[in-house]
């Protein structure tokens, strides 16, 4: 996905993950285990956004995946879905998405929002 982020709406995105951290810890450490699980699997941060935000991810589908690994990785997304405090993720990824769920997944592994500004193409 091509996306282009100001320095700002970066910034106000790393300010809700960490707000998310003060207030939600448990959900903040699932949803951060789940992009290092989408990023260990070379899975596009895209597909992940797309399966929490209960979007259409067909078009980021992985392929050549073996079905227990599928299996497993959509067991982890729907038990971060059924977390009590999901809608206030899909609240932020909601507010945030138009930056792309890759900079927000970079955002929460530690990546300053200023090293993400302009344009990017992060699948």
């Amino acid at each position: 996905m091509l996306a282009l982020s100001s320095r700002d709406q970066l910034q106000e995105a790393h300010d809700s993950l960490q707000a998310l951290k003060g207030s939600e810890p448990e959900l903040f450490g699932h949803f951060l285990h789940v992009v290092n699980l989408t990023r260990q699997l070379q899975f596009k941060y895209q597909y992940m956004g797309s399966l929490i935000a209960n979007e259409n991810p067909l078009r980021f589908h992985p392929k050549n995946v073996e079905d227990s690994v599928m299996a497993l990785y959509h067991a982890e997304i729907e038990k971060l879905k059924a977390a009590d405090a999901n809608h206030t993720l899909r609240g932020l990824l909601k507010d945030h998405a138009e930056g792309g769920y890759a900079k927000i997944s970079l955002l929460i592994l530690g990546n300053p929002p200023e090293s993400l500004v302009g344009f990017s193409i992060i699948k």
